[in-house]
């Protein structure tokens, strides 16, 4: 019965962590709850600001807390930051974060002054120390917040992924960026372990918190110490020769080797993760194979590897 329970449990946890997943939260719940971190960091501000004490001026208080709240709703309509995944909150949104609040700071301490020198509500006014202050802590919350959300999101789809590790072969351009796509993916359950390069500056180094480690340590007895499943190849400028060369020490060990096509191949300019495939003649030779449309010598070819072939099996 007690087994029966648990594996229910495994299977709902499962199922619920997969729609988690594989849904993005609506943009406007992002856009609500930023405004929502902006108007309670202003209240914030003004309590660090009086030592955590009521001992501020409350009569405007609720059109201040008015004021912020259309404030911010334009400044983030304007810099669009709400618009990114915040799972994959990347140093872009950031960004867009720190934009969004510079305009809200600017604009604030704009009405403000505006107020004073045109001397329109005598009572209404905002400490600038207290609009500083804000900018400060509301910045620092709303990154804090995305980047809380992405380790958790991190931390459940751990549960998800199996023992499938992978090593990427190239620790330049394009091998960051098969890793950010590999990283990113909800598709495909496995782990970026490390980076392989020849390049001496950068062998004993890490990159994204990942080891880089010398083409000549990676053999079988570091495969399997290491539990690799799949190398990828993510080298742009590489001559055939060099190209075969590694394919041919690497296809030797108990691992599959993908290649990440040339630049000109990715779809609209980004690589997807469908194109990392496993190794093909063409992409050892630099181009496409040859397909012989005369079907007549076709056969003959065919038909001539045949016979050599049992040639060799008669011969043995």
């Amino acid at each position: 019965m007690a087994c029966l329970i648990l594996k229910n449990y495994l299977i709902m946890k499962k199922f619920i962590l997969n729609k988690i997943i594989n849904s993005n939260a609506p943009k406007w719940l992002v856009l609500m709850i930023d405004i929502y971190i902006t108007i309670n960091t202003f209240i914030l501000a003004y309590f660090i600001r009086f030592n955590f004490e009521l001992s501020f001026d409350t009569s405007f208080f609720l059109i201040k807390t008015l004021i912020v709240f259309v404030v911010a709703l334009l400044s983030f309509l304007l810099i669009g930051s709400y618009k990114g995944i915040v799972r994959h909150t990347s140093y872009e949104d950031s960004l867009n974060i720190v934009k969004a609040n510079g305009i809200i700071l600017v604009i604030m301490i704009g009405i403000v002054i505006g107020n004073r020198r045109l001397d329109l509500f005598e009572e209404f006014t905002i400490p600038l120390s207290i609009l500083v202050i804000h900018f400060l802590l509301n910045i620092f919350i709303l990154i804090s917040s995305r980047l809380l959300f992405k380790k958790l999101f991190t931390f459940l789809i751990s549960d998800l992924k199996d023992n499938g590790r992978i090593m990427i072969y190239g620790a330049g351009e394009a091998g960051l960026l098969t890793y950010s796509v590999l990283n990113d993916s909800n598709e495909i359950k496995a782990e970026v372990i490390g980076f392989i390069d020849d390049n001496k500056s950068k062998i004993g180094k890490r990159i994204k918190g990942l080891n880089v480690y010398d083409t000549a340590k990676i053999n079988e007895a570091f495969i399997e110490k290491n539990n690799i499943h799949e190398i990828i190849l993510a080298i742009q400028q590489i001559e055939a020769a060099r190209l075969i060369e590694i394919v041919d020490k690497l296809s030797k060990l108990p691992v599959k080797v993908k290649i990440v096509p040339p630049v000109k191949n990715w779809i609209d300019g980004n690589l997807k993760l469908k194109q990392i495939e496993q190794v093909k003649i063409e992409d050892l030779l630099g181009r496409d194979q040859i397909v012989l449309k005369n079907k007549i010598l076709s056969k003959e070819l065919h038909n001539n590897r045949f016979n050599n072939r049992s040639c060799r099996v008669y011969r043995e």
